[in-house]
């Protein structure tokens, strides 16, 4: 049997026995959706597909238009209908949704409340990451939730990532504004700092969909993978970055309806399904970014080294 080659954490690892794969996953090294490569493969792909993949099997033209990923444009309007997919689409807003309504009643009880907070956030962001992963190999049906095994593996970290790399795309703005500002030149150049903090707000779907792809905030840090994504796809990116932040907004503005006539207390389930299914889609759409955009972006379009 061929041997693979795994990337885990922007590391490129292997060759491995395919036979012993199962193995290395079932002892938590790797996971099926780490992407892989082996001799034959075009380019890389999650390492279930690896595993699977064999080159002296044909291909018939049927089987190669049913892996190529429908256009950008086409999926975008299916990302809305996504949460509702599968046979346990309804069960998945059910209990995302009491999870979201959670955050908000024990984030008001100190400490203890303030701890299960950040636990429940961080589950919430483990499963949108599930989320991308899926969307970005092709999957059709909703994302199950998925289990525990490390709490700070599990729950801790993806908060960590993600706050992590939200600072760090506003990092270029918050020192351009310490340095204007002890220099005593920060009302002439104001507008540098908030050029900035929009750059770095245009370039954190990307920078959290690398997170997610690579699970590492380091690559979604750096500039030079960064900016040349974006750049590579940026018709579509502009109008995905609008999409996510008008999606934002519009969800507010509905859990601010739904306040104003139903009061606090009614409209707190609500608020709570409508953000869940806000977050399902928006993890959708960025997973829609590397499965439609995957050759234009080349992120593992090479052979191992």
């Amino acid at each position: 049997m061929s041997d693979i080659y795994i990337n885990r954490h922007d590391q490129q690892l292997g060759p491995f026995p395919k036979e012993e794969v199962p193995d290395l996953v079932a002892s938590g090294k790797f996971a099926w959706d780490d992407l892989a490569w082996t001799e034959g493969m075009e380019r890389w792909g999650p390492l279930h597909r690896a595993v699977a993949f064999d080159p002296a099997r044909p291909v018939t033209l049927r089987e190669e238009v049913a892996e190529e990923p429908a256009g950008f444009f086409r999926e975008l309007p299916r990302a809305f209908a996504y949460p509702f997919s599968g046979s346990s689409g309804w069960i998945i807003l059910f209990c995302g949704t009491v999870m979201v309504f959670m955050r908000h009643v024990v984030g008001i009880v100190p400490l203890l409340g303030w701890i299960a907070y950040v636990l429940l956030t961080g589950y919430l962001f483990a499963y949108l990451f599930s989320v991308v992963r899926d969307s970005a190999i092709g999957e059709k049906d909703v994302a199950e939730f998925p289990s525990i095994s490390d709490a700070w593996e599990d729950l801790l970290m993806p908060v960590c990532r993600v706050v992590g790399t939200f600072l760090g795309c506003q990092l270029p703005a918050v020192g351009a504004a310490v340095a204007l500002g002890t220099s005593g030149h920060l009302e002439q150049w104001v507008w540098l700092p908030l050029a900035l903090a929009g750059v770095g707000l245009f370039c954190f779907p990307m920078s959290l969909l690398t997170v997610v792809i690579f699970n590492s905030v380091a690559a979604a840090l750096n500039p030079a993978h960064i900016l040349p994504s974006v750049a590579r796809v940026f018709p579509r990116y502009l109008v995905i970055v609008m999409l996510l932040f008008g999606t934002l907004v519009a969800i507010t503005l509905l859990g601010e309806l739904a306040i104003y006539i139903l009061g606090d207390l009614l409209a707190m389930p609500l608020v709570a399904f409508l953000g869940f299914y806000s977050l399902i889609v928006q993890a959708r759409i960025l997973g829609l970014i590397y499965r439609t955009n995957e050759e234009a972006l080349g992120w593992f379009s090479h052979e191992p080294r």
